[in-house]
Parts: structure tokens; C-alpha cells; sequence
């Protein structure tokens, strides 16, 4: 799947209908109808609080695009990936949606997975936070984590420069080690795809990294 969307700091120009239309062939009726009720959940869920990222863009922006990168640039046809993906912040955020309901939603996978995206920065150093990936093994919590950090990274440069270089310190001392525990998860269909998805992070951390030292 390759849609010819613009692309802007970072951000896919999407709107629904786009959206939806890239996905249809690759996904049966069912499985688009899950997959635009968490868009939907997810678009009022941060649009009803008004949220929006550091550098002003509506919050919604972020999982659309986590989701857009799976399945446009990776190949990843998996209903409760794109899922997970669009709905990874729904709960830490919103009040929109909990974890009873989004279990009677979307299942127990997405449910799970969904909880395991989730950083309670009082309750959880970061250290056992990514630690945690390795505990529970699963494969879509991992990849949508990577793909997180991939979208985090490609609009990066609109935060100040201390923060980029935590977030790439972090990138390479909790990322790094993660791309090891996804190959050993996921499975064979998608290999290639996780692996491109781990070189890409590669890639923009060293382009980013030059960029800071000019």
C-alpha cells in the first residue's frame, strides 16, 4: 500500500475519507468497521479536549499518523494493530474511553495492548515502563511502539533543542534494544516490515543527531 498523501512537519494530510480508502483493500468490511470506530473514538476523544502537540497541531494528528505509517508505509494489514495504534492514547489522556470499554469495543488484545502503551509517569520510571514490553510479548504493543517513536522523531523539530536531545538519548538506550525483542515477536509476515521500521528510526536519529551538531 502506497497512497500519495503530502506530508508537512511530519504530518500526513489525511482526512477521513482518504484514510479509510487506503485501508478498504487490504482489510475486510468487518475489520474497517473496528478500525474507524477507534478513528472516531480517537478524533473526538482528544478533539472534544481541544488538545494539541508542542507545536499546536491538533493531538488527533499524532495516532492517525502512527496508524498511517503501519499501514501505508509498512505493509502492516493487522485490524487490531491499527487499532491499538489509533487508540494508544485515548485512555492516558481522554476521559472518553476506559479500559472496561475499550475491552468490550475492540476485544482483549487491543485492550491489553492499549494498556501497555500507556506510561503513568507517577506510578512507573521509564526504565520499567519499556521494560514492560519484554514482559507481556506481544508483538503489536512493540510495534506500535516503534511506529510511535518513528512519528515522534519525524516531528521533532519543533521542540526545543534540550528536549530533542533527551529524546534521542532515550531512542538509543530504550529503542535500540527493543528492535531485538520485535524481530523475535512478530511474525514472519511482517518481518520485513519491522525491520524497516527499526532502520527508519536508525535513520532519523543520525539525521536528526547531525542536524544538532551543525
Amino acid at each position: 500500500m502506497s497512497v500519495s498523501v503530502p506530508i508537512i512537519s511530519g504530518y500526513p494530510q489525511l482526512r477521513g475519507l482518504t484514510f479509510v480508502a487506503g485501508l478498504q483493500p487490504f482489510f475486510s468490511d468487518d475489520d474497517i468497521e473496528n478500525i474507524m470506530f477507534a478513528y472516531a473514538i480517537s478524533k473526538y476523544g482528544h478533539g472534544h479536549l481541544r488538545q494539541t502537540r508542542g507545536n499546536g497541531v491538533r493531538y488527533f494528528e499524532h495516532p492517525r499518523a502512527v496508524a498511517w505509517i503501519l499501514a501505508d508505509e509498512l505493509n502492516i494489514y493487522d485490524w487490531e494493530l491499527i487499532c491499538t495504534a489509533l487508540l494508544h492514547d485515548v485512555v492516558e489522556d481522554t476521559w472518553i474511553m476506559t479500559e472496561h470499554r475499550n475491552q468490550l469495543n475492540f476485544g482483549k488484545r487491543v485492550c491489553m495492548d492499549v494498556k501497555y502503551m500507556t506510561h503513568d509517569k507517577d506510578q512507573m520510571t521509564p526504565a520499567d515502563y519499556y521494560q514492560r514490553f519484554y514482559t507481556v510479548g506481544s508483538w503489536r504493543a512493540v510495534a506500535c511502539k516503534l511506529a510511535d517513536r518513528l512519528h515522534n522523531l519525524r516531528t521533532m523539530r519543533d521542540v526545543p533543542v534540550e528536549k530533542q536531545g533527551r529524546k534521542l538519548q532515550e531512542t538509543r538506550e530504550m529503542f535500540t534494544p527493543l528492535f531485538k525483542l520485535a524481530a523475535e515477536l512478530t511474525p514472519k509476515e511482517y518481518q520485513n516490515s519491522i525491520s524497516s521500521l527499526c532502520e527508519m528510526i536508525i535513520e532519523e536519529v543520525c539525521t536528526l543527531e547531525a542536524e544538532l551538531a551543525m
